[in-house]
């Protein structure tokens, strides 16, 4: 991965040379946008299926919602005086991509195309302009050393559509597998953790991460391989069931 390059107009873009700012956690974070970024213009070198730009839309606004956040924090914890103008780029960025996604989710034929490629103009854009611009220049304020603040771990892949959490450092993504009106079967990411296990209480929530997403349930049977099965507190509705089934 750290060997990919991103053509950008005129320019070709790689991580460690052009948009790694020093601050190992904000690096790690730019890093999923990167991979992101070139992913979406290795398919569009082909002909995209739908499904396989939603996901990347989809993962997009999930990264948003958990680095833009992450990066905030530290920014004011740090007494960055450019706080509220820096902020007003993200909640911009973080309204593009939400309404991208919708767009990419209703349309079709040329019109899809044409939202797929705006999926990497936003992408290669926010690369340029504002990591290698923005970010490095407040980069000093964006040290999470002095401050009790923890990224969230990597753990968004284009196929997750769910994050099971126990706690805020106590999390794993997943692929909703099936769909029941008391309980879900879960498709880990990568093999259960120790945290997991039966009985545990823990909370869904559904990518992208709405507020009215969570899904409060307990463990009912959780394998040593990728397999997870929750039972929910509350019971779904049909619409319920469908929108899961369907995202």
């Amino acid at each position: 991965m750290n060997n990919l390059v991103i053509q950008y107009k005129d320019q070709q873009l790689t991580f460690k040379k052009d948009l790694k700012i020093g601050v190992e956690q904000i690096d790690e974070q730019h890093h999923t946008l990167f991979r992101l970024t070139y992913e979406v213009s290795q398919l569009l070198n082909n002909t995209p299926s739908k499904e396989d730009i939603e996901l990347r839309a989809l993962e997009l606004e999930a990264y948003v919602q958990e680095h833009l956040g992450f990066e905030e924090t530290l920014l004011s914890k740090n007494g960055f005086k450019n706080f509220s103008s820096h902020k007003k780029l993200h909640d911009e960025f973080t309204k593009t991509a939400r309404e991208l996604r919708a767009k990419i989710s209703t349309s079709e034929g040329d019109s899809f195309q044409k939202a797929a490629s705006e999926l990497f103009d936003i992408l290669s854009n926010w690369l340029v302009e504002h990591i290698m611009a923005e970010d490095r220049n407040a980069k000093e304020y964006m040290d999470p050393k002095e401050h009790d603040v923890q990224p969230r771990p990597p753990r968004i892949k284009a196929t997750d559509n769910v994050v099971v959490e126990l706690s805020d450092t106590n999390k794993v993504a997943g692929l909703i597998s099936n769909v029941s009106p008391k309980s879900i079967l879960i498709t880990l990411t990568e093999p259960a953790p120790k945290w997991l296990s039966q009985d545990s209480k823990v909370n869904l929530h559904l990518i992208p991460l709405e507020e009215n997403g969570n899904l409060n349930c307990r463990v009912v049977r959780c394998t040593s391989g990728h397999s997870l099965v929750v039972a929910l507190d509350q019971e779904l509705t049909i619409n319920q069931i469908a929108t899961l089934i369907k995202g």
